[in-house]
């Protein structure tokens, strides 16, 4: 995906440096979370190598954000079908790929703002909008001529081009030949945020009701566990609990070991208020596996980051209150997971979540472990600093940094929220 040129601009930093990057960041960077945002993100990207992988789904996310006021509803909706195109080619052979890039070479934007973040200038190779993000108003480009689609182009990059150019499915669900359901599944799994982004519930429609059911019926081969329950995700994510709670039933019925969709199931119930049949799934997970099995363990792991994932798109009621229930109804021992969990890394991962339930005594215990196994590892420092320092304990964290600095001097201060917490706040 490094040709994708379509999509990339340019940002000042802080530090007056200028930095390519890809993605539609430029629509974040103009509120004070993008800003924050693409600063925090600047450390992953190289100015030889920029990739859409990392990190797609955050950067999707806070693209999208509901509460960005600067994002007109017809730009969202735009930039939501062409981010969902260029995910979807990547399922296509690789000449064909290569085709549609080319195709939409001449629809290049580059951004380029300064730190006031007051004003952003969109450039095309023939037009420029200029954007004043303090009024939130939107200048409509001068309207280009399509650019003529050669003969020989494949139809699939033909209707592609199409799409993309007019900013709409429409060409492709006139020519559900040139889809199979798997490519639809997993290109709509590897930019799930869309749906939970989308305002007027379109791409939902087409994707996940018109042509999934067309699909469906035809592709029946890749009606596997995968793919229904990753329909059933997207319903999630599109805030659309009854069609998900309907979709995962369907789901479990045919493969009633698919921990990720039971998690799907519970926390479609949870937000219709069904919590008789989601005490009903959580005992028969119980009921069917000994206590803190590796079903279990992994259906906590798992709940707990989908429901992260939902809180973080305000799609949960109450998450502390949800994940309360879900541990009463399996009868989990979080303790007796720290004692028996040997990889630093889960440890270190389980810290987080248990700060983030602000449940600090299982957080300290997780880092304290991880260290005792990996005393000379100074990201573990790192975390516990920011653990120390998220319950008030200021001076703790700040010999815990130095213990960081101390072991790793070349330790990434960019990549550490603790350094940065502590410069920026006064004794």
């Amino acid at each position: 995906m490094n040709n994708i040129k379509f999509l990339s601009f340019t940002v000042m930093t802080h530090e007056g440096k200028k930095k390519q990057l890809q993605n539609s960041f430029f629509l974040t960077f103009r509120n004070k979370y993008g800003k924050a945002f693409v600063e925090e993100c600047l450390p992953e990207f190289s100015e030889e190598e920029v990739t859409m992988e990392v990190p797609q789904r955050e950067a999707l996310a806070m693209l999208l954000h509901i509460t960005n006021k600067n994002i007109s509803d017809e730009d969202r909706d735009a930039v939501i079908i062409r981010m969902f195109l260029n995910t979807l080619i990547e399922e296509y052979p690789y000449d064909i790929r290569n085709a549609y890039y080319e195709k939409i070479d001449s629809w290049k934007q580059y951004v380029q703002s300064d730190e006031a973040c007051d004003t952003v200038a969109i450039e095309d190779e023939e037009d420029s909008i200029a954007i004043d993000t303090s009024e939130h108003v939107v200048q409509e480009p001068v309207t280009q001529e399509t650019t003529v689609i050669d003969l020989f182009t494949p139809m699939a990059t033909q209707a592609f081009v199409k799409c993309h150019k007019e900013a709409t499915l429409k060409y492709l669900l006139e020519n559900t030949q040139l889809l199979t359901l798997n490519q639809v599944s997993q290109a709509s799994a590897r930019s799930a945020c869309l749906f939970a982004y989308e305002k007027n519930g379109r791409l939902r429609s087409m994707i996940l009701d018109q042509l999934w059911n067309e699909l469906s019926s035809r592709d029946s081969i890749f009606n596997d566990a995968k793919n229904m329950g990753n329909r059933a995700y997207l319903y999630l994510l599109a805030g659309d609990y009854t069609k998900a709670e309907k979709q995962a039933t369907t789901t479990m019925m045919k493969y009633p070991q698919s921990i990720n969709t039971l998690c799907t199931l519970c926390i479609a119930l949870y937000n219709q208020g069904k919590t008789t049949a989601l005490d009903k799934e959580l005992s028969k997970l119980k009921n069917s596996n000994p206590p803190m099995s590796d079903n279990i363990i992994e259906f906590e792991d798992r709940i707990s980051s989908l429901s992260l994932e939902m809180a973080d798109y305000d799609l949960i009621k109450n998450r502390s209150d949800f994940l309360k229930h879900v541990d009463d109804g399996i009868g989990y021992n979080h303790s007796r997971r720290i004692e028996t969990e040997t990889n630093t890394n889960t440890l270190n991962t389980l810290a987080y979540e248990y700060a983030r339930r602000s449940q600090f005594d299982l957080a300290m215990q997780c880092i304290e472990k991880a260290i005792s196994l990996k005393p000379n590892e100074a990201n573990y420092y790192d975390s516990k600093g920011e653990i120390l320092l998220m319950q008030g304990r200021r001076r703790e964290a700040k010999e815990m940094w130095n213990r960081v600095i101390k072991l790793d001097p070349d330790f990434p201060r960019n990549n550490s929220t603790l350094y940065r917490q502590l410069m920026t706040e006064s004794d």
